[in-house]
This record gives structure tokens, C-alpha cells and sequence, in this order.
């Protein structure tokens, strides 16, 4: 996919504004900046997550999760398989319970602290043993594991992935093979504090010559369900949020507020780009207000053959 140069005209459809995708300004002489690690950004220490009931998240591996409840440090989701998923607000962390329709596994973690980690500074460091469960509903076969883990924070990188450009805390977490090194494991995070989530994650053997997988981020969908949006409202905010993407130019903002909740969600298309196979995609920024999760929800859209734009989950 590459940014298209000139003004793009799609069939039977509006004129689209295009423009290169902005950087993020940092300011200088904030007080409580960490100091910068190589070349990477100057960032506040980043606090823990606050994930809001109804959020939806979607990756371009073809999964989509939602926030089904929160409580304390522990976030219920629940992806579109049907698996329930539970996990520390601390997105780094292995999963403490999954359950899904074959099977139930369970993760009991010694040495979980996310005063350690938390908030994220250059240097900062953790360690942690997994002790791992799984049980096979259907033949009732129960397999158990030991994880060794470190996790640090390497320093901060800016990152570029489909939907954005975005300055983040660089996390990686090595899972140690007690006797075998090569068989060590790497997962690194990108966590945008911006976004409240890692836009990036990947993965693979430590000592593995082949390139590792890479999980990004493709786009959050605001909770206006939890806000008090009900379902003939969350319409009309969906309506709202074709019609930016498909009507709106670049730097645009288009506002939808809701009369009953209050509930007022902004959308502004911030670059358009065309697929090798003639389809146009564009990046976007939604806020919402009133924002528990203090957070910006970005995303990408492309428009699929029915007319209507859709976070690519691949």
C-alpha cells in the first residue's frame, strides 16, 4: 500500500483529500520527561493501561477483541471466537485464564508486580515465573508448563504501522529455557501511550536467523456503550463515522454528539492511501468525550465493495 500523490477520485463517489500523516510535536522542557535512550523520542513515563468496558480492538492477524469488564488490575475480554480472555492491565503479561469452548487453561503467576515495570521508564525491569494449565474439555488430558520471564524497557522508538505514525515505549520480554539458550524466546511490545495499548508487538526464537512475526495494531473502536449511547444512538454514530471517512478531507473533523448521553465522538481522517488492488484506505483519529480512558482511538479504514469502510483485520 503506498500514499496516493494526486487527489483521488473513486468511482461514484466524493473527492478525497490527501495528505502525508502527521508526527507527533513534542514539546520541550515538560517536566517529567524521561530521558531520550539512542535516537529515540522524549517521552513521559507511561502509566498503566485503563481499558473501558465495550472498547474494541482489532489486529491485522485477523482477531478482534472487546472489553468485556474491568476490576482492579484484572480486564475481561472477549474476542470474536467467543473465547474469554482474562489478563492484567499490564498488556506485557502472559494470560491468566482463557476459556473457550475445547479447552480451559489457566496461568498462576509468581513475581507479578507492576510496580516493577510500571510506569514505563528507561531501564526499568521484571522478572516472573508461569506456571501454566491446560485442561482439554473434551478428553479431560490436563498439561501443565514452567515459564521463566525478564521483561525490560529498552527505550523508546518511534513506530510506523498501517494506521499511523506513533512515539512509544519499547518493552521486551524473554522467556528463558532453563537449560537450552538457543531455544529462548523474544516478544517485544510497542506501547503508545497515546493509544493506551501497544500498536505493535513481535515475536520470535532469540537466536532464530529468520525474521520474526509482527501483530499490529489496525484500529479501536470508542466505547459509547458504557458511556450511555444506546443501540438506535450507536447508529447514527456509526453512520457518522462512514460519512467522515467517505465524505470528509483530510485534517476534517467531523462531530457526532449524542442528546441523551451527551456523548460527543470526533472523527478526522488524517491520510488516504490506495491499495495495488485500486482500493482506497484511510487513517483516522477519534476522540470521544466524556474519555475514562484518557486515550485518542486511531485506526485504518478501507472501503470494501459494498461502499462501507472497515478496520482490515489482515
Amino acid at each position: 500500500m503506498q500514499d496516493t500523490t494526486t487527489p483521488a477520485t473513486p468511482p461514484h463517489r466524493g473527492r478525497l483529500a490527501l495528505a502525508a500523516l502527521a508526527t507527533a510535536t513534542l514539546l520541550g522542557g515538560c517536566t517529567g520527561l524521561d530521558t531520550r535512550t539512542g535516537s529515540g523520542p522524549a517521552l513521559e513515563q507511561a502509566t498503566l493501561p485503563a481499558y473501558v468496558s465495550g472498547e474494541r480492538y482489532y489486529y491485522d492477524n485477523g482477531r478482534t477483541e472487546r472489553v468485556s469488564s474491568t476490576s482492579g488490575d484484572r480486564v475481561i475480554w472477549k474476542d470474536d471466537r467467543g473465547i474469554r480472555l482474562t489478563r492484567s492491565r499490564n498488556p506485557v503479561y502472559p494470560e491468566l485464564e482463557r476459556k473457550a469452548k475445547s479447552s480451559h487453561t489457566e496461568r498462576r503467576v509468581d513475581g507479578i508486580d507492576n510496580g516493577e515495570l510500571w510506569p514505563l521508564a528507561g531501564g526499568r525491569s521484571t522478572d516472573f515465573v508461569s506456571d501454566k494449565t491446560r485442561t482439554d474439555k473434551r478428553t479431560g488430558l490436563v498439561k501443565s508448563k514452567r515459564r521463566y520471564w525478564i521483561c525490560r524497557v529498552d527505550g523508546t522508538e518511534t513506530i510506523q504501522v498501517r494506521m499511523g505514525t506513533f512515539d512509544t515505549w519499547r518493552v521486551t520480554c524473554e522467556r528463558v529455557h532453563r537449560k537450552k539458550a538457543q531455544k529462548n524466546k523474544l516478544r517485544t511490545w510497542y506501547y503508545a501511550p497515546e493509544v493506551g495499548h501497544y500498536v505493535l508487538t513481535t515475536y520470535g526464537q532469540k537466536y532464530d536467523p529468520k525474521p520474526y512475526r509482527r501483530i499490529e495494531l489496525t484500529g479501536i473502536r470508542p466505547p459509547t456503550e458504557a458511556l450511555g449511547v444506546d443501540s438506535k444512538a450507536r447508529k447514527r454514530e456509526y453512520a457518522s463515522f462512514q460519512k467522515a471517512l467517505e465524505k470528509a478531507a483530510t485534517g476534517e473533523t467531523v462531530t457526532w454528539k449524542d442528546r441523551e448521553s451527551g456523548v460527543v465522538v470526533r472523527t478526522t481522517p488524517t491520510a488516504t492511501m490506495q491499495t495495488g488492488d485500486g482500493r482506497y484506505c484511510r487513517t483516522y483519529r477519534q476522540e470521544v468525550s466524556p474519555n475514562p480512558g484518557n486515550r485518542v482511538y486511531p485506526g485504518i479504514a478501507c472501503r470494501s465493495d459494498d461502499g462501507r469502510w472497515r478496520i482490515p483485520r489482515g
